[in-house]
């Protein structure tokens, strides 16, 4: 797994701006302020961007390193890459108590040596450390050795992974479920008071370590999440349900625009793989992992705002208990004495995921050519912030990036076409409008033209739009 932290190494970053809500959330707890002060203004004409701020879990982790970094990418990303790598290694431990060596190693490699998770692991979002937390609680609550103290540990870890990403909710959901099967077993009947001890210690533990969160760091409340959920509907979960199903496939295929028969036959090949271990996990056992999985997934398959396989990550090393699975029941049910023929699936995945490298090898001697880390981008904000009054608020497309570069309020253009755009802008009343060509000004041209503002100033793919009063 050391390849993990030692290979691709960013020192950018490109125009979306998650992490810059987190840099500043963590910054402000190193500075002693409330953590959800940021530069990013929410307005409710927008719910689809970006919630108002981020739970406190990630910002809290991340701050040690901000307090030693600052806005250095490349070791805010080598910070993350040793958080996949801690994962990674988290993930084998697990494997193993069910699985042997052959097996763990070639799911672990498939998966982590896949180009994707080199470009992704570096990036500064929470995915990662969610994933680690979610999976050190199934990994402890899996274990044989009952006692408090192991209980009240778990009680943690479903707190921390609650205050980072709010669906870890589903952890507690799992665990009360699978306590109310396994006492419903009769083999088990005798233990019901350690079956009812345990869940009830791990939930009123999570929800006292819940409550020591909210006190050190209080924040106003806010339903952004619960909030995109208005927009479901069955074709909204049909779209995601569909776009997971080729985006899972087409993992493992990796770069189908070579050899995409081999990158199809991979992808499809694993995805009916994986079918059969959830079958066969249906058939045999309904443990807390069979419960997990199929919990997060609807969740994901009902959240209408897809992220591409980032929300697929906390599930990875449960996807790989079900491809092993599988594979072992193919092995028995097909009466296969050797384990060459799971060996070489392996050899073309990898073989595929080479094209992947060579790119990633290419796209890093390009990095500081594109983003707001490049030169031209920090020379334009240098410029703003003498021409931006401290109070005056900013609207553009990535207002996360751009409020922490300039120290300016800013916030996001409204959806809908240029009409719309204008009338909802009047709710902010944005003192200016920033055009970047790398982030479609078009968007910008056409509200500033639409309502009669001057163009001020422009520099290097930059141009700012000072607004006329607002109606």
């Amino acid at each position: 797994m050391c390849p993990l932290v030692l290979v691709y190494i960013e020192s950018t970053k490109d125009w979306g701006d998650d992490f810059a809500a987190y840099f500043e959330e963590a910054k402000n707890i190193t500075e002693h302020r409330p953590f959800y002060y940021l530069h990013y203004r929410f307005f409710d004409y927008n719910d689809h961007y970006a919630p108002p701020y981020y739970s406190v879990g990630y910002p809290l982790l991340l701050a040690p390193a901000v307090a030693l970094a600052g806005l250095d990418m490349y070791l805010l990303n080598l910070y993350m890459s040793l958080w996949m790598m801690v994962w990674a290694l988290l993930t084998i431990v697990f494997l193993r108590r069910y699985f042997r060596v052959l097996s763990v190693g070639c799911f672990v490699l498939i998966f982590f040596l896949n180009p994707w998770f080199f470009e992704f692991k570096g990036r500064v979002l929470s995915d990662v450390p969610f994933s680690f937390f979610f999976l050190l609680t199934i990994f402890l609550y899996t274990g044989t050795k009952q006692n408090i103290f192991k209980w009240v540990m778990i009680g943690i870890c479903v707190a921390i992974a609650i205050c980072i990403r709010s669906i870890g909710i589903v952890l507690m959901l799992a665990m009360c479920i699978d306590t109310v099967v396994s006492f419903l077993r009769r083999s088990e009947l005798q233990q019901w008071q350690q079956k009812l001890y345990k869940p009830a210690i791990i939930i009123i533990t999570a929800l006292f370590v819940l409550g020591m969160f909210q006190m050190l760091f209080p924040a106003p409340g806010h339903s952004y999440y619960i909030r995109q959920f208005n927009s479901l509907c069955f074709a909204s979960v049909r779209a995601n349900v569909m776009a997971y199903i080729s985006l899972f496939s087409s993992f493992f295929g990796g770069d189908s625009s070579r050899l995409p028969v081999l990158a199809h036959f991979i992808g499809w090949a694993m995805l009916v793989i994986l079918a059969v271990g959830v079958i066969s996990a249906i058939r045999v056992e309904r443990n807390i992992i069979f419960w997990l999985f199929w919990f997060y997934m609807l969740i994901v398959f009902l959240f209408p705002d897809m992220q591409g396989f980032r929300y697929l990550l906390p599930v990875v090393p449960l996807i790989m208990y079900l491809l092993a699975r599988a594979a072992r029941f193919i092995k028995l049910s097909s009466g296969i004495s050797k384990n060459w023929p799971f060996i070489v699936p392996v050899i073309l995945i990898a073989f595929k995921y080479s094209f992947g490298f060579v790119e990633l090898t290419r796209k890093e001697k390009k990095a500081l050519t594109y983003g707001p880390f490049a030169a031209g981008s920090q020379h334009c904000f240098a410029e703003m912030k003498g021409i931006v009054p401290p109070s005056a608020l900013i609207a553009c497309v990535s207002p996360r990036v751009v409020g922490l570069m300039t120290m300016r309020p800013c916030c996001i253009i409204p959806e809908g076409n240029t009409s719309r755009q204008v009338t909802k802008l009047a709710i902010s009343r944005p003192t200016y409008l920033l055009a970047i060509e790398e982030r479609d000004p078009e968007i910008i041209v056409n509200i500033a033209s639409a309502h009669g503002d001057s163009l001020i100033w422009q520099h290097d793919g930059f141009r700012l739009y000072e607004c006329k009063v607002w109606k």
